[in-house]
């Protein structure tokens, strides 16, 4: 296992290594300390795994997990696993199955390879289930992380959910067949009228505090996020680290903004991991 991570690290572009690096950090492959210093850093400044990553702080899968309750980043972690393609929670937070008929086959053996992260563009978790449940509707998602950390999964986890659409990520099209889904309840991008009151894409209003990442363009509006929740992050976390260790064919965490440039760009920056 230890060759084989170490490999994996150490294949692809500068981006794609430090990429690895947080990703098998996160979900508790990389031994303490170093795992807490790769945590601790912003993305831009993670060393280059070929180079940094001595033998000895590649760990075997298992070999660290985060302590009962804590991460290297103080977050309040829940406790999850995947029992028979669902989600179980030990009671810290609440997990709710509500099936969706927009749904595919079995995967493949080899897949799911990845976890595709992206933001939901809505602020309450009953509309976009609503939403993802109207029958012909043709999109679904696995997984629904809700404002206050909760889950609500939607599709099984050993079938195919419609969340990548047209999509391509090293060379293969097609991410429904090849990805779990997440989904966080999150209004995303958000504009500034001229009084300076944030509002989502339906003109909903979004409260100043909940707003990150502004970014002026080029003309006189300002663009900004809405922040994502401690409890939505720790949940992610545990989440990610629960479906590593239940399907040890997923080698990589993405986004939708990285697998369909130009016509995503969810989950957005206030998405730090």
């Amino acid at each position: 296992m230890q060759q084989t991570i170490s490999a994996a690290i150490a294949r692809g572009t500068e981006e794609e290594q430090r990429r690895a690096l947080r990703f098998y950090a996160t979900i508790g492959i990389i031994a303490e300390p170093y795992a807490q210093k790769i945590l601790d850093l912003p993305e831009d400044k993670l060393p280059v795994a070929a180079a940094q990553a001595p033998a000895a702080a590649i760990a075997p899968f298992g070999g660290r997990l985060w302590g009962e309750g804590s991460t290297a980043s103080g977050l309040v972690l829940p406790t999850l696993s995947i029992v028979d393609g669902k989600v179980v929670s030990q009671g810290d937070i609440n997990v709710d199955f509500i099936p969706t008929a927009s749904i595919g086959g079995r995967f493949e053996a080899a897949d799911p390879r990845f976890i595709v992260l992206d933001f939901a563009a809505t602020d309450t978790a009953a509309g976009l289930v609503s939403r993802l449940s109207t029958p012909n509707t043709n999109a679904s998602v696995h997984l629904v992380i809700t404002r206050d950390g909760g889950i609500i999964q939607m599709v099984p986890l050993d079938r195919i959910a419609w969340h990548a659409g047209a999509s391509e990520w090293k060379g293969l099209r097609g991410l429904n067949a090849r990805s779990i889904g997440i989904d966080f309840v999150n209004n995303g991008q958000l504009h500034s009228r001229q009084d300076g009151v944030w509002t989502t894409w339906d003109g909903k209003i979004v409260p100043d505090a909940r707003v990150c990442a502004q970014d002026r363009t080029g003309g006189n509006r300002t663009v900004g996020f809405e922040c994502y929740s401690e409890a939505q992050i720790a949940t992610s976390v545990a989440l990610v680290r629960a479906l590593k260790q239940s399907y040890p064919t997923l080698i990589e965490v993405v986004t939708q903004s990285d697998i369909s440039p130009g016509r995503k760009i969810g989950p957005g920056p206030p998405f730090h991991w």
